[in-house]
This record gives C-alpha cells, sequence and structure tokens, in this order.
C-alpha cells in the first residue's frame, strides 16, 4: 500500500471535526481582518508622527517603531496576556479576567506589532511623492489636508497598497501564535484535531493548504490591483 493510500483525506471532513476546523478559520480571519484595521490606523498615526517635523513627535515614534519591531512577536504577546491585565486597577482587571484575555490579548499584540511594520510601509509611500508636488499644490491654495488627500494620497496608495497585501499575509501567519494563550485559531484547532483522531498528516495538510490558498488569494489580488494602476498610468 502506497503513501497516500494510507491517508484519510475526509478525516477533516468527519461531523466531529469539520466545525471545529471552520470555526478556526473563521477565527483566524476575524483576528487577521481586526488587526489589519487597527494596523492600518495606528500605522497612519505613527508615520505621521515619524514625517513630522516636530522631534517631540518623531523621535518617540521612532524609538516606538524600532523597540516593537525588535521585540519577538510571541514577547509582545506573553506581556500582554500575563503582564498588561496584572498593571488594571482591581475593577477592570476583574471585568478583563471574565471575558476571553487570551483573544484580546492576541489583537493587542498583533495590532500594535503589525502597526510598527504598516507605518514604515506607509512611510515609504508618502516619501516617494516628490516635494515639488506638494509645493505645486500649496501654490495653488491648498490646504495641508486638501494637499494630502488631493495630491499625496492617491499617488501613495499605487506604491503601498502591494506590500499592505503583504503585511495582511503576515498578520494571518502570525495568528499562530495564539495557540500559546489558548485562543482557538485555526493552528490550534488543527492541533486539537490531531490530538483526537491521530491523523498528523492529513490535519495539518488541511492547515497548510488554508494559508496557501490564502497566500494565492492576496497574491492575485495584489497583481490585479498592479495591471489596473499600469493601465491607468
Amino acid at each position: 500500500m502506497s503513501a497516500a493510500q494510507g491517508f484519510e483525506w475526509g478525516v477533516v471532513l468527519r461531523d466531529e471535526y469539520r466545525d471545529i476546523l471552520l470555526q478556526g478559520i473563521a477565527t483566524t480571519l476575524g483576528l487577521t481582518a481586526a488587526a489589519l484595521a487597527g494596523g492600518l490606523l495606528l500605522g497612519t498615526l505613527v508615520s505621521f508622527a515619524r514625517l513630522s517635523p516636530s522631534p517631540w513627535l518623531r523621535k518617540p515614534a521612532v524609538a516606538w517603531v524600532e523597540f516593537t519591531c525588535t521585540v519577538p512577536l510571541l514577547v509582545h504577546l506573553l506581556f500582554w496576556y500575563f503582564g498588561a491585565p496584572e498593571l488594571l486597577p482591581a475593577g477592570p482587571k476583574a471585568w478583563l479576567y471574565r471575558q476571553d484575555v487570551g483573544l484580546y490579548a492576541t489583537l493587542v499584540a498583533l495590532t500594535l506589532y503589525s502597526a510598527a511594520f504598516i507605518s514604515e510601509d506607509l512611510r515609504s509611500g508618502f516619501r516617494s511623492i516628490p516635494r515639488g508636488q506638494v509645493e505645486a499644490a500649496q501654490s495653488l491654495g491648498f490646504g495641508r489636508l486638501q494637499c494630502f488627500r488631493l495630491v499625496v494620497l492617491p499617488q501613495a496608495l499605487r506604491v503601498v497598497v502591494p506590500p499592505l497585501l503583504g503585511q495582511a499575509m503576515t498578520i494571518a501567519k502570525n495568528t499562530s501564535v495564539a495557540l500559546m494563550v489558548g485562543v482557538g485559531e485555526v493552528v490550534y484547532v488543527s492541533r486539537a484535531v490531531q490530538n483526537s483522531s491521530f491523523r498528523t498528516v492529513e490535519t495539518f495538510a488541511f492547515t497548510t493548504v488554508f494559508f496557501l490558498l490564502l497566500a494565492v488569494l492576496l497574491t492575485l489580488i495584489s497583481q490585479a490591483y498592479q495591471r489596473r494602476v499600469l493601465l491607468a498610468t
């Protein structure tokens, strides 16, 4: 009998495993979407601070990005799971411990960690716009907000969207660290299925295919966007 014939490819479709795996996928995608949205918002603010002429804004932003990127994501997660709740007053701490602390800690850690990298992508995109275009817009009477919205942002998006899609894939893969704090994302539930079914290869093949399909989808979106930009120009 060949190795392929010995595999039970339908193990992940069994009733007792299918629902938990789908729930793990939903949790992974939810964490990815929430962390990406939060990372974009915070990353935008940090990128503005890093581009600010004021050292009171620029230097703290630089220090925060360097610190966040240097410390491993798992360390961030463990701090927000074990350390941060203990720093809260008794009331908020008691409320938090009645909730899913692991899920909240994962979301905060992923958002902050991703925001540091996203801010660098955004800063690179903003800096790619020639200063002369900004000065020309200001000479025409555009305010700072108008200049950013009508001149800088449309051109910067052409540069930053592909890296941001890459960050989305990175965030999706990074959600796997949540298994360390008991969050039921796709890797965590895959391990639970493997422990129950003793079908290691089939279970983690399913997990591998999920991440592979997600990467292919994001790559296709990025390529389609880049083709659209080329046609527009």
